[in-house]
C-alpha cells in the first residue's frame, strides 16, 4: 500500500485535480470547462496521469486513483 500511495503523491496538483474530475465521469470537455483549459490539455494531464499510474487506459486510472486517494 505504501508503493500505492507514492504512486499518487508523485501526481501534481493538477493532476489530481484532473483525476478527480475523470473520476466523476467528466468528458474533457468539462473538465477543460471547469478548469479553464482545454480539452487538449485535459489529454496531456490525463496521458501522463496514465504513465505515473502504470495504467493504459483512463479508466482504469480512474479505478486505480480512486482506491489510492480513498483508501
Amino acid at each position: 500500500m505504501g508503493r500505492k500511495r507514492s504512486t499518487v503523491t508523485k501526481l501534481t496538483a493538477r493532476q489530481h485535480q484532473v483525476m478527480e474530475l475523470v473520476c466523476q465521469g467528466k468528458t474533457n470537455k468539462q473538465i477543460g470547462g471547469v478548469l479553464g483549459i482545454s480539452p487538449h490539455t485535459v489529454r496531456h494531464y490525463i496521458n501522463d496521469c496514465l504513465d505515473r499510474l502504470g495504467a493504459e487506459k483512463p479508466v482504469v486510472a480512474a479505478i486505480l486513483y480512486d482506491r489510492m486517494v480513498r483508501n
